[in-house]
């Protein structure tokens, strides 16, 4: 479970990278590691304006949190813009 801030979501790979994001993508880290295991990722309802896990412990709020973890949905990658290289031809 990750923060609902834009860094957050990219870091945790549910917001997909542009190409001047210079974030690390935690579960990509996890599989280059060698874990082979599902990565589930638990996502905090944005129409509650619910960013922070941890504001929502210290609110007593844990049914929000229990729901994002039993919806919690397997990590599928999204990849970075790749850069597009122009060749000039000057013959």
């Amino acid at each position: 479970m990750f923060d609902g801030d834009t860094g957050g979501r990219k870091a945790s790979g549910i917001e997909p990278l542009t190409e001047k994001d210079n974030v690390k993508v935690i579960p990509k880290i996890i599989r280059s590691a060698g874990y082979t295991g599902k990565i589930m990722l638990a996502e905090l309802p944005q129409d509650k304006g619910c960013n922070d896990p941890d504001a929502l412990v210290i609110a007593g709020k844990l049914d929000i949190i229990f729901k994002a973890i039993s919806d919690a949905k397997e990590y599928i990658p999204t990849e970075k813009p790749k850069k597009t290289k122009i060749f000039l031809d000057f013959f």
